[in-house]
């Protein structure tokens, strides 16, 4: 018990190079984990660090080191850890493979949560809803480690699926004419777009509506 005590009075007037120290391999963290690595932190501690710019709150009971501005591709990270499940998808997917010449600064996603939006320094980060059955077509990729930072993965959508999830939570795009304002790279819809993928997540779908913007995307690229 003693010992106990003397912990949590460590913990409430803690250095914050310990904290650093400890919590940077992990890039964000939640709250939990925080008093799981630091029992009894007071919550002073925290909201001194996010005042003094030692530490960055990304959303309610996350956070994350300004160091971690400098990791290629965190902001990623952040987006399929802060609000889970999710997986990049939509603009963010497209602009990362080439399919819309447009850099996309805000991080799109989808989630079987309800719809959400978040900003923070390492971005904006926006979620759009969709029901279980719908939650696939995506893959881990991986960030490298670096000195701040142990590595980690995010998930992103293949191309086809977030073709696919475009056209199921934009539903203007139903006819042949508002094709174009897609702006989809012709080179990569005609050489790199996997038709098969994309028919298989079509069928595994099965939405009479989704089905046939499909079918107009295609006829309208001719793939």
């Amino acid at each position: 018990m003693h010992n106990y005590r003397i912990e949590i009075e460590f913990c409430a007037n803690m250095n914050y190079l310990t904290f650093f120290e400890k919590m940077r391999p992990y890039g964000c963290f939640h709250l939990r984990h925080i008093e799981l690595m630091f029992p009894g932190i007071s919550p002073n501690n925290l909201a001194r660090w996010v005042k003094e710019s030692h530490l960055v709150r990304l959303r309610q009971g996350w956070y994350s080191f300004p160091e971690m501005m400098s990791v290629p591709e965190f902001g990623r990270y952040v987006a399929t850890r802060i609000y889970r499940p999710a997986y990049i998808s939509l603009h963010s997917a497209l602009s990362y493979y080439g399919v819309i010449p447009e850099s996309v600064v805000q991080y799109t996603c989808v989630s079987t949560h309800k719809r959400m939006d978040f900003d923070n320094p390492f971005g904006q980060y926006s979620y759009h809803q969709v029901q279980p059955d719908m939650f696939f077509g995506y893959a881990p990729k991986e960030i490298p480690r670096t000195p701040f930072f142990n590595g980690g993965s995010y998930l992103i959508a293949t191309p086809e699926k977030a073709i696919i999830d475009l056209l199921y939570l934009y539903p203007q795009y139903a006819d042949e004419a508002e094709m174009e304002g897609l702006r989809f790279d012709d080179d990569f819809m005609l050489s790199e777009l996997n038709t098969d993928r994309l028919l298989e997540y079509q069928n595994r779908i099965s939405s009479h509506a989704l089905t046939s913007r499909i079918n107009k995307l295609r006829n309208y690229f001719g793939v």
